[in-house]
């Protein structure tokens, strides 16, 4: 393996993925410390296997909580870098989506994240909460008017001023909105990329939380000012493609029409769910929003 010459130590904050961080680590000590190997770190970890951190690095090996302690001492990790770490572990071997969450929302916390990449931190708030899309598009409404409490109190789900008001910077930050020459909030036409682990994450979840809401508007919502239905039918496997493609379709449509309405006032949210109930359908194709 060619060493990777660099006199600056990976930033764990940086990453998404443990075992691409403790790789390009060992790599940064190996160029750096002539006596660095995989065997120096088993010895100064207290693990038998000299090449333990060569199995984890290569996804051969997942580590358990007192294997996770043994490597924050040898990596001499200060108190912010070991908290990233566990969630960063834990959500990289999380098996279950409800954990996957727990952990994602735990990096989100991370105070040294978004001191050190606010626009980082930004982005993952900007999936997480599932508010903040609804924000954006408030914003591009013909009676938007830039007041937080105001703005709360449309929302037919609670939603409090203050995470307007984070919402709002965080829109600003991504350039997804910006201020026009008289100060008024505008649209950009940016979109923020899905290009980490952890924001797939956070966008399952967003279409986890607008499920449930959809579900609460049965009641919540007066029948008038929605449309829920379903059908239940027997398919092909060819046609399964056939159908997610009618979707996608019918959602560029919609798109093009919001776009296209310059009296917006509501902001609504669609879901599509499209999945089987009884046997297997076609071989895996991820559509184009990655879901």
């Amino acid at each position: 393996m060619t060493q990777k010459q660099t006199t600056l130590r990976p930033n764990i904050y940086e990453y998404d993925n443990y075992r691409k961080w403790l790789k390009d680590l060992y790599e940064f000590y190996k160029s750096t410390t002539s006596y660095f190997s995989y065997r120096y770190f088993a010895k100064r970890a207290g693990f038998t296997s000299p090449n333990y951190l060569k199995l984890v690095i290569e996804g051969d090996r997942n580590l358990s909580f007192e294997s996770v302690k043994k490597f924050e001492f040898a990596l001499k990790l200060t108190q912010n870098e070991i908290k990233y770490f566990r969630s960063l572990v834990g959500f990289n071997q999380a098996k279950k989506f409800s954990e996957k969450s727990k952990h994602a929302q735990s990096l989100l916390r991370s105070r040294s994240l978004q001191k050190v990449h606010p626009l980082k931190a930004a982005r993952y708030r900007y999936y997480a909460h599932w508010y903040s899309i609804a924000i954006r598009e408030l914003i591009g409404t013909s009676t938007f008017v830039e007041d937080p409490i105001s703005i709360s109190k449309k929302f037919r789900f609670t939603v409090t001023p203050d995470e307007v008001s984070r919402a709002i910077d965080d829109l600003l930050k991504l350039n997804l909105i910006f201020r026009d020459d008289q100060g008024n909030l505008q649209q950009t036409h940016k979109s923020v990329a899905t290009d980490s682990e952890v924001s797939s994450s956070l966008i399952t979840k967003y279409h986890h939380d607008m499920i449930r809401r959809a579900s609460n508007s049965i009641e919540l919502i007066p029948r008038h000012e929605r449309e829920i239905s379903a059908t239940c039918i027997s398919i092909s496997p060819k046609n399964v493609e056939l159908v997610k493609r009618m979707v996608r379709d019918f959602r560029r449509q919609l798109l093009a029409l919001s776009m296209e309405d310059d009296q917006a006032e509501l902001v609504y949210q669609l879901n599509f769910q499209f999945f089987p109930l009884v046997g297997h359908s076609a071989p895996k194709n991820i559509s184009e929003d990655g879901q």
